[in-house]
């Protein structure tokens, strides 16, 4: 049997949703406009309910809206628990806005000093604050009265566990010994402390960077405290020298932040330093 695919098409036999069923025959060529004197729904409501279809459909269909949409109403745990989520995430915003991490500083230039404020006499009422911070630290005796020739020293082993955690902006430190021999010699105040470096400013206003790893470092401390100034700020020059105490500072086993050394337990062991 041949099909040609170039002859007539038959009738189209459309079916129309009316209850009871019946058919209508369309001929080719012709357009089919559906109309229905009865709406759909209240027939489709009457024929599946039967007698009381058509009190349902007053009461119950008729003039409401009808959503066909397949909605899915979560429940009240999932409801608490998208809003519990969305309050640590908005707690976890707002700490991490109020905190700056190790990089964010260097990125907004916050660490970054202008050339015209590096200068050694800036910087010189900042160590002499230093200087009293000390002092209430290591509870340092007070300047006697009169000029005496013996001078009485804190027990060191008090002092040593203090130091481990002070802060260091604005000491003077000097570099003794260093594996790199250009390093050696080098001092200033300290501007800025990280976990490796220590950044300072010299005497001939220039900030310098100096490596804490294979470095000794030494700084001194009055031992009476700061020595006294007149009105203008100037130290007072007197005829006896001041005593100090000098510590060294071995820098492999300084390699911590300021804020990390606060709060780090610090063990007491022997260390041999090759330089």
């Amino acid at each position: 049997m041949s099909l040609d695919p170039y002859s007539e098409l038959p009738p189209i036999r459309v079916t129309t949703h009316r209850f009871p069923l019946s058919t209508l025959t369309v001929a080719q060529g012709t357009r089919v406009k559906f109309e229905s004197a009865a709406p759909f729904t209240p027939v489709y409501v009457q024929h599946q309910l039967g007698k009381k279809g058509a009190e349902y459909y007053d009461n119950r269909v008729k003039g409401k809206f009808l959503n066909l949409d397949k909605s899915i109403k979560e429940s009240r745990v999932v409801q608490l628990a998208k809003e519990r989520l969305a309050r640590r995430e908005k707690d976890a915003q707002r700490r991490s806005a109020r905190k700056l991490g190790a990089s964010l500083p260097e990125v907004k230039g916050l660490w970054t000093l202008d050339q015209k404020d590096a200068q050694w006499s800036v910087f010189l009422p900042i160590h002499r604050l230093w200087l009293g911070y000390m002092v209430e630290l290591l509870n340092l005796p007070a300047r006697p009265a009169a000029s005496t020739t013996k001078h009485r020293m804190p027990p060191a082993t008090d002092m040593q566990g203090k130091l481990v955690k002070a802060d260091f902006h604005g000491c003077i430190i000097t570099v003794r010994k260093a594996k790199n021999p250009f390093l050696v010699g080098r001092s200033g105040i300290v501007i800025h402390e990280t976990e490796n470096t220590f950044k300072v400013i010299t005497r001939k206003d220039r900030i310098k960077v100096l490596p804490k790893h294979n470095s000794i470092f030494v700084f001194s401390i009055p031992l009476y405290g700061p020595p006294p100034v007149d009105e203008d700020g100037i130290e007072l020059k007197s005829d006896t020298p001041e005593p100090e105490i000098e510590f060294e500072l071995y820098g492999n086993q300084f390699c911590y932040r300021s804020s990390d050394r606060a709060n780090r337990k610090f063990k007491h062991k022997e260390t041999i330093e090759l330089l």
